[in-house]
């Protein structure tokens, strides 16, 4: 093998190689005609030692590290560990605050009220309740007072046509014979009588379950003819009268029967051609 350099420096076989086959360059040669190779000097590496930190890869460490900062030679290469971060000495400082004692309830409330009276506020004994001027009862009456609602009475309660002070007078009775309410009677007024399960009803079925919550049945004194009817109300629930289904209103005489489901009454009229209240109220 021969082994030659071209003229930028690159080796190469003569032998098999003309010219450079890297750049193409011919054989480099000295003035005497004597072939120049040199090897080229091994690159010489900085000592670990007195490199500096520009020179060497640096790898840093997480921060909080005590030891970041310092060197350490590791494989012949330096390594750049956190320093210990300063922290300043730990003191308590509940030993810095000065705890003073708080002022008590009622040397806020004194203080609260000579505020006041220097301001000129009404002040009321302690336990008594204030009633600002934004009170909300008395802001309703000043309204109320502005208005004419104040001189308009309520309306009147629906006066029956027999009442008499504070009660009304019945006009007949319904007797249970069968049913959740036997022996017991219920007091028929002048005009309509619902009977049914709800409590508003004249005649307040709640105890007997086959009743209908709304009207069951209407039963009616008319005054003025002085006569009882009795109508299907608007339940669900069918009607009888002395066994006949009741489609429209018929008129009762005294102990007809009348059916609700189970339950069963006899009526018993008082008011009619032989008794009326008429008389008896006018007098009073």
């Amino acid at each position: 093998m021969d082994k030659r350099k071209c003229v930028n420096g690159h080796f190469f076989n003569l032998e098999k190689f003309e010219i450079c086959p890297i750049c193409g360059g011919k054989v480099a040669e000295e003035p005497s005609g004597k072939v120049i190779w040199e090897p080229l000097p091994p690159k010489e590496k900085p000592d670990a030692e007195e490199a500096t930190p520009g020179d060497l890869p640096e790898k840093r460490v997480a921060e909080g590290n005590p030891e970041q900062g310092k060197r350490k030679k590791r494989w012949g290469i330096f390594q750049l560990e956190p320093t210990q971060k300063h922290k300043e000495p730990e003191t308590d400082k509940r030993e810095e605050l000065s705890i003073e004692p708080s002022e008590t309830v009622e040397e806020k409330r004194a203080d609260n009220e000579n505020e006041k009276r220097r301001e000129g506020v009404d002040i009321k004994p302690a336990g008594e309740p204030e009633t600002g001027k934004n009170d909300s009862s008395e802001t309703l009456s000043a309204a109320i007072a502005g208005t004419r609602a104040g001189s308009i009475s309520a309306l009147p309660k629906t006066q029956k046509y027999y009442e008499y002070e504070d009660h009304i007078p019945p006009v007949g009775w319904l007797v249970c014979v069968a049913g959740a309410y036997t022996g017991q009677t219920f007091e028929c007024r002048s005009g309509n009588n619902r009977i049914g399960r709800n409590v508003d009803f004249e005649i307040n079925l709640e105890k007997e379950p086959t009743v209908s919550r709304e009207a069951h049945a209407i039963l009616i004194y008319e005054p003025r003819q002085r006569k009882f009817f009795l109508k299907s109300g608007t339940g669900s629930g069918l009607v009888y009268l002395n066994d006949n289904l009741v489609m429209q209103p018929q008129e009762l005489h005294g102990y007809d029967r009348i059916a609700v489901e189970k339950a069963e009454f006899v009526f018993v009229p008082l008011c009619g051609e032989q008794f009326t209240w008429d008389d008896y109220l006018a007098k009073n």
